[in-house]
């Protein structure tokens, strides 16, 4: 089909072309009726001068059933009078439908740009934020652990200060209560030298008395008792020297282990911590049974006044020496 109507539209033109008028051209241009051909073929007819009767007889003679007339040509002119004015309405539509489009895609990128540099700023804001947090952070810190350290410091300065005063505090304390025990045992011994019974001898805060008879360890304790005072305790070296130059017989101190073998405990229940024992003292008899248990000590006479305690029976008859305290 196509090739057919390529064939007779050659066909048409080289006929015009050649001043060919016998065939009527109003009964061939129904043959294309589309616009492409109606645009090529009018420019051409309309180049020949022909008159319309002309076509009109040429039509009759050679197409008895093509019964054309001049409105056919002049319709056909009109219709390509009407193709361009189309296409120009058609164009000129175009370019104010896209005039608006192009506004507004204008304005839509304007508004986009201007997001995009908002973002943009927003971003460059919230990494100086967070760039200036974290410096002030740091900063912070660095200030806080030097704050920190000043006040370790400082505390561990006072601390220290504290201890020492407690310390002097302490010794000072000491020293107070040493001073007041020996102004107590001094006004004491005053009020002692001033009041000791007949016959007693006075030592710092004591009365002596050595006894003018002789008994047993239990006797003697029973004696000094019935005079207010107790069988003599040593609890000082001075006492210790005072007494063995004092009184230089055998005599009975309150020393003994009767409760307890071995474990040594003075009249008054204080536990024993100073010690003038004579060599190899105290021996519990050495094994003899003649001397039975050795349970009680006493002076001797003629040591040493380091080293004259000795055990010795209880039962054994010697004087005693009396302490008498305020």
């Amino acid at each position: 089909m196509t090739h057919s109507y390529n064939k007779a539209l050659k066909l048409f033109l080289k006929m015009m072309n050649d001043g060919t008028e016998m065939f009527c051209i109003s009964c061939i241009l129904p043959f294309f009726c589309f616009k492409s051909d109606i645009k090529v073929l009018l420019p051409r007819i309309k180049g020949k001068e022909i008159e319309p009767n002309i076509y009109s007889n040429c039509c009759r003679a050679v197409h008895p059933l093509c019964a054309p007339s001049v409105h056919n040509f002049r319709a056909m002119e009109e219709i390509y009078a009407n193709v361009g004015h189309g296409k120009s309405v058609d164009s000129k539509a175009s370019q104010n439908q896209r005039g608006p489009r192009s506004s507004e895609r204008t304005v839509h990128g304007a508004v986009a740009l201007c997001l995009g540099l908002f973002c943009v700023l927003l971003l460059a804001a919230l990494i100086g934020l967070g760039l200036h947090y974290h410096n002030s952070v740091r900063s912070s810190a660095e200030d806080f652990s030097i704050i920190k350290a000043n006040l370790t410091e400082r505390l561990q300065a006072s601390y220290n200060k504290l201890s020492s005063m407690s310390e002097e505090r302490d010794l000072l304390n000491a020293n107070l209560t040493e001073i007041t025990k020996e102004l107590n045992r001094l006004q004491t011994l005053s009020n002692w030298k001033r009041s000791c019974p007949a016959g007693w001898n006075a030592f710092r805060c004591s009365c002596y008395l050595l006894s003018t008879e002789s008994g047993s360890w239990t006797r003697a304790r029973e004696d000094c008792r019935n005079r207010e005072a107790a069988l003599v305790v040593i609890d000082s070296v001075e006492e210790q020297k005072f007494l063995s130059e004092l009184y230089t017989k055998q005599s009975w101190i309150g020393l003994t282990d009767s409760e307890t073998e071995g474990t040594w405990k003075w009249i008054d229940g204080t536990p024993l911590t100073l010690t003038y024992w004579d060599q190899g003292q105290p021996d519990n008899g050495g094994g003899h049974s003649k001397l039975g248990e050795e349970d009680c000590v006493h002076f001797q006479a003629g040591n040493k006044t380091e080293n004259n305690w000795n055990d010795l029976s209880c039962r054994t008859s010697m004087q005693w020496i009396c302490e008498r305290k305020d």
